[in-house]
Order: structure tokens, then C-alpha cells, then sequence
């Protein structure tokens, strides 16, 4: 499997797949800036996964799957964000809901779930 700094680097992916979702979603405007951060932080984060891969003394194969579950962990963290998006948001029947409140609730349906 991936190492945990692998794991890590794959994590702090999440805002770049976040940006790409919304605007695919075209829930977001793409612009310059946005692409060029995007390409600058993917890039250096596939450079550091393969850095670090290459110390790997893990089997290619348990390496692979590993990343594949970091990348899917990040994308599942994107949808999570992008979906709370409208919680944050004031409607005519509620007042905007705070950062931590939607964040308390997504641990409690997570924990109620895994129970």
C-alpha cells in the first residue's frame, strides 16, 4: 500500500479536485489563475508521490492501490465540499448554516452510518 506521506500528499489534492469538480459542475467560473494553480499544485504533488514512490520497498501492485484509494478519498472529500456547499448558504425558510455546524452533522451521519 501507499505510505502515509503518500497518503498525505494524496489528501492535500483535495482542493485541486474540489476546483476542477465545480467547475465541470459549472457550479465555479474557470479562469487563469484558477488553472494555473491547478496545474502548479498537481504538479507538484504527482512529482512528490513519484519521489516518494520510488523509495517504496511495497510491491508495485499494493503501491498502485494505495494511490488509487488516496485519489478516490480526495474526490470523495471534493463531492463532500462541493455538496455542503449550498448548507452554507441563506435560504428564505433558514438562516446560513455555519462551517462547523455542517461539518459536525457530516461526522454524525458518518458515525450513525458506521454504527
Amino acid at each position: 500500500w501507499a505510505s502515509a506521506d503518500v497518503a498525505g500528499i494524496l489528501n492535500a489534492l483535495t482542493p485541486a479536485v474540489t476546483a476542477v469538480l465545480a467547475v465541470a459542475l459549472r457550479l465555479e467560473r474557470a479562469t487563469v489563475l484558477l488553472a494555473l494553480g491547478l496545474l502548479l499544485g498537481t504538479a507538484a504533488g504527482v512529482l512528490a508521490v513519484r519521489a516518494t514512490g520510488a523509495q517504496s520497498d511495497h510491491p508495485a501492485q499494493n503501491y498502485a492501490l494505495g494511490v488509487v484509494s488516496g485519489a478516490v478519498m480526495a474526490t470523495a472529500q471534493a463531492v463532500f465540499l462541493i455538496a455542503a456547499k449550498p448548507l452554507l448558504q441563506p435560504t428564505s425558510k433558514r438562516p446560513a448554516m455555519g462551517a462547523a455546524m455542517v461539518t459536525r452533522s457530516a461526522y454524525a451521519v458518518a458515525f450513525a452510518a458506521s454504527s
